[in-house]
């Protein structure tokens, strides 16, 4: 199975990063919460994932985002 890659940092309004986030990931159609992984080949994550400590939420999904 494929997985698409989202990798993104979060910043404040200072464009520092902000520590300790979560990202919760849900499905457009119908707002349920999607699998995510911890990279290509799978390892599953829990959903929201995190905490991410260095600001930069990163994990994999199923298909394309």
């Amino acid at each position: 199975m494929a997985y698409a890659k989202y990798e993104r940092a979060v910043q404040d309004a200072a464009g520092n990063l902000v520590t300790g986030v979560y990202a919760e990931v849900r499905r457009e159609s119908d707002n349920a919460l999607v699998a995510l992984y911890s990279g290509p080949s799978g390892g599953a994550l829990a959903n929201p994932a995190g905490p991410y400590a260095d600001g930069k939420v990163k994990f994999y999904t199923p298909g394309a985002l």
